[in-house]
């Protein structure tokens, strides 16, 4: 097994944030095996990768290659399903896909090992297999399959997406109704409990694999970041979350600046837990409330202000920004901003 290191040249934490990497040293796998189906991307890449003949370094682009092939694929799928549209209403979904497919919000993470891609690409795969059951008047239980293959690549992409089965379910649902009862003889019954049932195992499969580290890294983030900085009181909420109320000065923090108390382990995580996080958001909701409220805000906009998507050969400032191709994330902050 193998991972991908930043060059040591490069200092941290300018390393994460500034700058788009596209060199990284390919060394041993020191720790068990993250499982994503995002995966199924990098092995791609690695293959052609090697096949180009770096055995030493891993070129970035080459993912983002295999991710572009896998959005194109995806797009036609999309677009296939829209065969039975006036000449008129295939131009306008033509126009959708390419505006809002292909927005640079969504593909700047193409060129990352992040795992949106893989959420992206995945959940745009399952929408088409839902389309293609529910237009197919001779709807097969291949096509079935499909969707359930689809759905759980998405929920196995990254943690955080086993909640989108709230709304994905309910989606399938809504076409599953659809399909014309001539077509098939499907339980619903069956076919929702089946598609639940292998969500829950691939999604607990996933959160089984995340090792301890990673584990505390989100933690630390989610009290250094999320929670310290719009607090009146760091102080006494670092004590209700286990933690010595003098870390307030680390307030703002995160895991990838090397002086974070998070690397030592008199500091870090002492007596705190996800669930003494739950129980103080559940007991104190205003910062329950900023939370959500600044989830929701994030959720407009797909362009992460810390992340800059320059290489340092551009000469760019740090965190910079490229506006290319991003009308439509642009259309999502001008909504927020003048709402």
């Amino acid at each position: 097994m193998w991972a991908s290191e930043y060059p040591a040249s490069i200092p941290n934490p300018k390393r994460y944030f500034c700058f788009v990497q596209t060199i990284y040293e390919i060394v041993p796998l020191h720790a068990p095996p993250f499982v994503s189906s995002e995966s199924i991307f990098v092995i791609l890449a690695r293959v052609i990768n090697r096949a180009d003949g770096h055995l030493l370094l891993f070129d970035i682009r080459m993912l983002g290659f295999v991710h572009l092939l896998a959005l194109l694929g995806a797009i036609y799928l999309l677009l296939r399903c829209a065969r039975r549209l006036s000449p008129g209403g295939c131009a306008i979904l033509a126009v959708l896909v390419l505006l809002a497919g292909c927005d640079s919000g969504y593909t700047a993470y193409f060129n990352s090992f992040y795992l949106e891609p893989a959420t992206y690409l995945f959940g745009l795969t399952f929408i088409a297999a839902v389309i293609s059951l529910v237009i197919n008047p001779l709807a097969t239980r291949m096509s079935l399959a499909l969707v359930f293959v689809r759905l759980v690549l998405f929920v196995g992409a990254k943690p955080q997406n086993p909640p989108a089965l709230l709304v994905a379910v309910p989606f399938l649902a809504f076409s599953l109704r659809r399909v014309r009862p001539r077509s098939t003889k499907w339980s619903y019954t069956w076919i929702f409990g089946g598609l639940l049932i292998g969500a829950w195992i691939a999604s607990s499969f996933l959160s089984t694999t995340i090792s301890d580290k990673a584990r505390r890294i989100n933690l630390y983030n989610s009290i250094f970041l999320q929670v310290l900085p719009y607090s009146p009181s760091p102080g006494a909420d670092l004590g209700a979350l286990g933690l010595d109320p003098a870390l307030a000065r680390y307030s703002g923090t995160s895991v990838f600046q090397g002086n974070a108390p998070f690397y030592n382990p008199a500091l870090f995580p002492q007596h705190a837990s996800y669930g003494r996080l739950l129980a103080f958001y559940l007991s104190h909701p205003a910062p329950l409330y900023g939370l959500t409220n600044r989830g929701i805000e994030a959720a407009l906009s797909n362009r992460f202000a810390m992340l800059g998507n320059y290489e340092r050969s551009a000469g760019r400032p740090c965190q910079s920004l490229s506006s290319v191709f991003s009308l439509w994330d642009s259309g999502h902050k001008g909504c927020e901003a003048s709402g």
